[in-house]
């Protein structure tokens, strides 16, 4: 598939929707970790912008860990 291709594929959304979810269990610990999920996903959306694929998925992988770790 080409990359021009998976770039229109790619949906993003906005993990203030997830996050609402812990809104009963929220902490300082919490917060923090949904602010770094949140600024991880920027940094994805920019790398995506630049077309620098490979570093947007780890930034993915990362929001998504972050989002994890609210959960936790």
């Amino acid at each position: 598939m080409a990359k021009r291709q998976i770039s229109s594929q790619i949906v993003t959304h906005d993990v203030t929707d997830v996050f609402g979810v812990a809104d009963n269990e929220r902490t300082d610990g919490t917060l923090r970790w949904y602010y770094v999920a949140k600024d991880n996903l920027s940094t994805a959306k920019l790398l995506l912008e630049n077309k620098k694929y490979h570093h947007c998925v780890f930034f993915l992988q990362q929001c998504i860990e972050c989002i994890v770790k609210v959960f936790y």
